[in-house]
């Protein structure tokens, strides 16, 4: 074991030595997450939004455990074609669902030819002029 991390020499010598570029992006998008997350907490669960915020971080605890499981376990025995029919069933499922979720996010956006979304054009007219045209019509 490495005493730095607690990772077994066998996974840091087989981790990719440009990781580094998939955690800076990964950590901006925790951090915008946590930028929108707490006012929602604080918003609804008042004086529990403590609680609230320990809560998703225990949430985000979980994701990163099932996350690394993945890396360190499930991937390389897919490349060995070594995984066993449920593990292929639930990641073929896992597919599904986010083509699912994409076509919802593609069929879910204002396409109205004026460009943002519609309270980003309320907010800022002067940036939309056409979305400000056919609201003044």
């Amino acid at each position: 074991m490495l005493k730095s991390r607690g990772v077994p020499a066998a996974h840091v010598a087989a981790a990719p030595r440009d990781a580094g570029g998939a955690v800076t992006p990964l950590a901006s998008i925790f951090g915008s997450g946590f930028l929108i997350i707490v006012p929602v907490l604080e918003r609804t669960l008042g004086a529990l939004s403590v609680l609230g915020a320990l809560a998703v971080c225990a949430v985000a605890w979980l994701v990163g455990t099932a996350i690394r499981h993945c890396v360190r376990v499930v991937e390389p025995l897919a490349a060995r074609d070594a995984l066993d029919a449920t593990t292929v069933r639930m990641e073929r499922a896992a597919d599904a669902v986010i083509v699912v979720a994409y076509v919802i996010s593609v069929l879910s956006r204002p396409d109205d030819g004026a460009g943002g979304t519609p309270s980003c054009r309320a907010r800022h007219p002067r940036r939309y002029p056409r979305a400000a045209a056919a609201i003044s019509r």
